[in-house]
């Protein structure tokens, strides 16, 4: 079925369900959603803006549930302002959300960014995680399709550099690719709120040298795909310009027994390593732990081998959040040690709420939907492409030309300018001519020369006695 929202008065919603048409038939469960309130700023003779979501929507559990909040709290926003192109006193153009569920499958969203492309948008968001995401956001480009990506790490999501576009020798792909000497040409239309896996490695070679006392010698524990590969080399590359090159890496698999666990720990450990660095699957942090462990208090676990003279005070910072570590599972001993400064953990950082740009978010949610109270990362992320995607349409001029409208989400999103943190304030200065530096409710939102966050911020964690999870400090890439 199609949901159409069109009222919001007092927060309470006035839903019209009308009957499924062509935009739904491929992807059973799916739905589209257009949203305008009921204000007298608006063009009666407009044509709605239509923007399009292929989310995880029907998904119950892990985080890709999270990111479809704040699309429409993003819209809803927008369209209390009078919508696209308009002011206080002249009528602006609706937006309108066109949404298409994902369910976590990548064939189903190639089927439902096709869909979205096929009803006319000229913007969207989502395709999820890179295993969807890669496969498919070629797509978009091909059609001159704006996409915003809030998950999806890996670096085959790279674009060409200017450089890279210059260079005759350089392979130009349609599709993203990361493959050697060759490079996704996304034409400008690709942004990606998400971290690239790259500049999450650097950020916890940061933070290792920042807790390890002089480390010279690193070992690093990595899942075996492409993403966990990136996140390794990004902290080997941050090592090596800090002139640190004896490393060794030792690769399992996405769920590797105890015994496998052991064997990489050992691995990774031969050469007597400083720090112990890795990108594991969140339920496997709690075993890989378990893993060290028993090597350190259990000399029969070595067999013939001998256990490092420095093994007993490895510092470990790896990737991934907390959430995934069932301490229930734990023993003592490894409890003791997770929640000891030896162990730290660099995740996706939670925007406070103190912050300028998470304030006015939840301010406008509150007025949106007041049960909803989630924090996830990826929430803010696809609500700031949103807000970035209506201030480059007002930049521009148009609401039709994709390329003017990427070209303007640059401007509005990078220094210099006034820094602003809401729709409203940011819409009303470029109209009158001054340059704006828009800070979302992820934070900071300036692109590089490929349309990557240039400066995501990384929460370090660790888990504390009694097993809540501590902040301890905030990285950002450099």
């Amino acid at each position: 079925m199609m949901i159409r929202t069109y009222g919001f008065l007092n927060t309470a919603r006035i839903m019209l369900v009308v009957g499924a048409g062509a935009l739904m038939a491929a992807c059973g469960g799916s739905e589209g959603t257009q949203q305008h309130q009921d204000f007298d700023c608006f063009d009666e003779e407009a044509t709605p803006w239509r923007i399009g979501g292929a989310w995880e929507m029907t998904v119950a559990t892990g985080n890709s549930r999270f990111a479809r909040q704040g699309g429409p709290v993003a819209v809803f926003e927008i369209n209390r302002n009078c919508g696209v192109l308009g002011t206080d006193t002249t009528p602006g153009i609706p937006v309108e959300l066109v949404t298409q569920d994902t369910q976590s499958d990548a064939t189903l969203a190639g089927t439902a960014t096709q869909n979205l492309i096929d009803s006319g948008i000229i913007a969207m968001t989502g395709i999820g995680q890179s295993t969807s995401l890669a496969p498919n956001a070629g797509r978009t480009t091909a059609a001159n399709v704006i996409l915003g990506a809030y998950a999806g790490f890996g670096e085959e999501l790279t674009g060409c550099t200017p450089a890279q576009l210059a260079n005759a020798a350089v392979t130009k792909s349609a599709t993203p690719t990361a493959a050697a000497n060759t490079c996704w040409d996304h034409k400008g239309l690709f942004f990606r709120t998400a971290q690239r896996a790259t500049f999450w490695g650097r950020a916890i070679t940061n933070r290792t040298v920042a807790v390890a006392t002089s480390p010279t010698r690193i070992g690093i524990v990595v899942r075996g795909d492409a993403q966990s590969r990136s996140i390794k080399d990004g902290m080997i590359q941050r090592y090596n310009e800090l002139g640190i090159t004896d490393i060794v890496v030792a690769e399992t698999v996405a769920s590797p027994t105890a015994a496998q666990l052991e064997a990489a720990v050992i691995a990774a450990s031969a050469h007597d390593p400083h720090v112990l660095n890795f990108t594991v699957l969140s339920t496997q942090v709690g075993p890989l732990v378990t893993a060290y462990i028993n090597l350190r208090d259990n000399a029969a676990a070595w067999g013939a081998g001998s256990k490092p003279a420095g093994f007993n005070n490895i510092q470990f910072v790896g990737q991934q959040g907390t959430a995934g570590i069932d301490l229930s599972t734990l023993s003592p001993a490894t409890l003791t040690f997770i929640s000891s400064t030896k162990f730290e953990i660099a995740t996706t950082f939670v925007p406070l709420a103190t912050e300028p740009g998470r304030a006015n978010f939840e301010s406008v949610r509150a007025d949106f939907d007041p049960t909803q109270v989630d924090d996830f990362p990826d929430i803010f992320k696809n609500y700031d492409l949103f807000i970035l995607y209506a201030l480059g349409a007002t930049k521009a001029g148009t609401t039709t030309d994709a390329f003017a409208i990427a070209a303007a989400i640059r401007d509005v999103a990078n220094p210099p300018g006034t820094v602003v943190y809401n729709y409203k304030e940011a819409r009303d200065l470029i109209l009158a001519g001054e340059d704006v530096d828009y800070e979302g409710a992820i934070g900071p939102l300036d692109f590089t020369d490929t349309n990557d966050i240039s400066k995501p911020r990384f929460a370090v964690q660790r888990i504390g006695a009694d097993g809540t999870t501590l902040l301890t400090a905030i990285e950002v890439f450099p």
